[in-house]
Formats: structure tokens, sequence, C-alpha cells
């Protein structure tokens, strides 16, 4: 009878285990495996230690820069959207986030930039971050948002609130069909745009537009490439536009885009000149303008400013700021960008500063 070979003593299996782990290991080091940034934040690898802050990249100097006063409270990822003569700002988290934990707040404040005087007003109904916010006809619209848990553990919102700023209260509309923080918000005619953002792990490319007559949404057409969040998003000249933000398991982007309502089509523009993600686009008279920004693993915070001009089609660089930042509130208010709060490491270290820049040559 033939005689069956030996089955491997169980002693080596020890050896074998340790001999996988010394190829395996150098291996997973030197390539981006499926997944494995989701993985890393999802088991708390990767997010910057306390007291790390990554390197901040092109600090400019006051000058064309100025100092504006401080917010009431630290605060960073908060929303802000210009109405009239306030810049009106929407909720945010005001302690560091530790463990991709923070505490988000419902305040609701309105800066006078002339004045530098802030006005507390009647909080959101519940304590957000990440939100989308605009202003339209006597009203300040806010849209989506997370909670306390951030990043990989977040959980997005579906919800969407209306202030009047005449009777001072908040209306609740109909929610989102997709929930959603990190997103970006755009009002055209009279039509409230929600971009992109993230719910969960997922990075979304979707769109949904609010009418604000009918109190009903649609669905349009999806962002061309992949779902991303954490972008920047502008109205100008009957246009929504793009700009970079970030994805599950990429980089930070340099993509530029532009929707256009009526046709429901997207068109690639000039691509930013770097990539960024955490950084708002913002109108400032007939340019959009992006300053900062992280990236997307939070490795480094940018100070460098851009100001495209729809005429032209091209982007200019403007000075960079003397305070780099990402997660910030920032809105146009003549011929200035405002940048409120925000933080100033990659990650979590929220400021109280303002700053602005006068964006016209």
């Amino acid at each position: 009878m033939a005689r069956l070979p030996k089955r491997p003593s169980v002693a080596w299996v020890p050896l074998l285990f340790v001999a996988a782990v010394i190829v395996i290991l150098p291996l997973t080091a030197l390539l981006e495996l499926p997944y494995e940034r989701q993985v890393k934040g999802w088991v708390g690898f990767d997010y910057n230690p306390p007291g790390y802050c990554a390197p901040v990249l092109d600090r400019g100097s006051f000058g064309a820069w100025r100092r504006e006063g401080q917010l009431p409270t630290l605060l960073e990822e908060a929303r802000a959207a210009r109405y009239g003569d306030g810049i009106y700002i929407v909720g945010g988290v005001v302690t560091p986030v530790v463990d991709n934990f923070g505490r988000s707040t419902a305040a609701f404040r309105r800066y006078d930039p002339r004045s530098g005087r802030f006005t507390t007003l009647p909080p959101l109904p519940r304590p957000q971050n990440h939100v989308g916010v605009t202003g339209h006809e006597g009203s300040i619209y806010v849209v989506g948002g997370l909670g306390n848990k951030l990043e990989y553990l977040s959980t997005g919102s579906d919800a969407a609130w209306r202030y009047d700023l005449e009777q001072r209260r908040w209306q609740e509309l109909a929610p989102m069909p997709t929930a959603r923080g990190a997103l970006g918000s755009a009002i055209v005619g009279g039509t409230l745009y929600a971009v992109g953002g993230r719910d969960g792990p997922d990075s979304l490319d979707s769109v949904e537009a609010y009418d604000l007559k009918r109190g009903t949404w649609s669905t349009r057409a999806p962002i061309p490439g992949p779902g991303r969040d954490h972008l920047g998003v502008a109205a100008l000249g009957g246009f929504v536009y793009v700009v970079g933000g970030r994805y599950d398991g990429g980089e930070e982007m340099s993509e530029f885009l532009r929707y256009d309502p009526r046709a429901d089509r997207w068109t690639r523009l000039q691509p930013l000149p770097i990539g960024t993600s955490g950084a708002n686009l913002e109108r400032v008279g007939n340019l959009l303008v992006v300053t900062g920004g992280e990236g997307s693993m939070q490795e480094f915070v940018t100070g460098r400013t851009f100001a495209f001009d729809p005429g032209s089609g091209r982007w200019r660089e403007l000075p960079s700021s003397p305070r780099p930042r990402h997660g910030y509130a920032s809105a146009g208010y003549r011929g200035r960008l405002y940048v409120l709060g925000g933080s100033r490491c990659g990650g979590s270290t929220p400021v109280k500063t303002i700053e602005s820049l006068r964006t016209s040559s």
C-alpha cells in the first residue's frame, strides 16, 4: 500500500505565519491595496495624533490679506452664506476632533463685515457641521450635514431647513432624497442644488434640486467621474461651479466643473492649479475664489489662493493666506473674500481668527 505524504508539523505553522508577515508587510507599505484607506480610517490609523500638525505650505503675509477680528468661539467645519450686508454662519465643530468625534454646535450667527460685530440668532433645530448653506430672497437655506461622528464614522443628514430673516424662525422643509454631509450647495433662479458630499465611508456623485416655490426635490445629472466630498460649490451667471474635493481611496482633486441647469449637463473647465479638499468656492463680484484646503489624507494644509474669471476661462493666483486653513466658513462681500474660523492643521485644530482678501486686481 502506498504511503501517504506526511503532514507538516504543527510546529512549523508559527514560522510560516512570521515568514508571510515579513513578506507581506513591506509590500503593503509600497502598494495601496483596495479599500486600504477606508480600513485604516475605520480602525483609527492615518489620523494625526494629538499635538501633531501636518506641514503648512505656501504661507503668505498680511498686506493684501487683512485681519478682521475673531469669532466668539473656536469653530471649524461651519459654513456661511452672505445675504444683504450680513454673513450668516451655521453650525460647525467647537472642539478638536479626537478619534473621529467632535462636539457639534447648533449656533447660528450673523456677522457684520463693516463693524466686525456678531448677532446671535435662533439656533439651528439640531447641532450639525459640514452643512450646505445658501441665501435667497430673505431666507437662509441649510441642507444636509454631519453630527458628532466625522469622516468614516459619519452619518449624513437628509434634513433641509429655511430660516426666515424677517420672522426670525426656522421652518423644516421636505428632506433630501439622499442623506449627505460635506456637500456643496448653490441656488440658481428658484432652485437649490445639493451637490456631492458623503454618507459614512461613501463619497457621492449625486445632485439633487429643490424647487423653492413648489417645495419638491428632483434628481439631476450626477457629477461626472468619481463621487466627491469636501468640495467647493458656487453659483455665478446662471451656472453651478464645482472645484476640488476628495473621494474614498483617492487623492485631493483639482478638477473644475460647470453645471448648466437648463441643459442638465456638466462641462469640464481648466483645472485648479493644485489639488485641494476642505476648501470653499465663493463668488466675489464677478470672480470665483478658492483659498486653502488640505490633502485628502490630512498630510498638508495650503495657503494658496486662486480666482477664476468666467470671461477669460482661466485661473490666476492671488496672494497666499497668512493663516492657511481648511474646514472654514467663508463668503464674498463688497469685493473681499472673508474667511472665518476653520482648522490650521490637517485634521482638526479649530481657530477663532477671521481674515479677508481684496480679490480685485
